[in-house]
């Protein structure tokens, strides 16, 4: 089995949006919001829910990038994966990876997903702070990938990482990770079947 860690971004919800109004409108409501303002979003965030469902039925792995790249490592590599997913602190991303995971049967049954709120979130990473990106959310997406790794010691070979989902600024730190345990950083080629590991 390989643990595959995944960031999870808007890809869903920016995919949907393009085919469903009510996707777009909904996911421009709560799309700037952080996690802490679930609570007084409610009705937007079970409506999103329920049109960004409609759309993976209707457009499968191709949905989001997360999906479309799961899919093509699992196209190359043999065995099982388990997809960790981590979101960052907004509504958007937990949103978007409880919708990844609820769904997740799409990619078939060689493949489970894993998120876990609130342990997934991870406090201070996102992208209108970045005073509180570098001293929050660096250091936690850190603790959280150690983690990952301390529960996967035996060797780094199980372990992989997939940069093609999430937000860019995660890419420096997945990396910087990655390269000293030389864990693969797996990045599906703009949404082709091509799959590169960049390490």
């Amino acid at each position: 089995m390989t643990v595959v860690i995944t960031p999870v971004g808007t890809s869903l919800f920016t995919n949907g949006g393009e085919h469903n109004f009510h996707i777009k409108d909904l996911f421009a409501d709560i799309k700037d919001l952080r996690d802490s303002d679930w609570g007084s979003w409610e009705d937007q965030i079970t409506n999103l829910k329920n049109e960004s469902e409609s759309f993976i039925l209707e457009k499968n792995v191709s949905a989001s990038a997360e999906l479309q790249s799961t899919y093509t490592i699992l196209e190359n590599l043999e065995g099982n994966i388990t997809v960790c997913l981590f979101a960052s602190d907004t509504i958007a991303s937990r949103l978007a990876a409880e919708i990844l995971q609820e769904n997740s049967c799409v990619l078939g049954n060689r493949v489970s997903i894993e998120f876990n709120y609130p342990n997934d979130v991870i406090r201070g990473l996102q992208v209108t702070d970045p005073v509180e990106f570098l001293k929050d959310g660096v250091p936690n997406l850190k603790q959280w990938l150690f983690n990952i790794h301390n529960k996967n010691p035996a060797n780094n070979q199980n372990l992989a990482i997939n940069i093609t989902g999430g937000f860019a600024a995660t890419v420096p730190c997945l990396t910087i990770f990655a390269s000293p345990c030389k864990i693969p950083l797996y990045y599906n080629f703009e949404n082709a079947t091509t799959l590169i590991n960049l390490l």
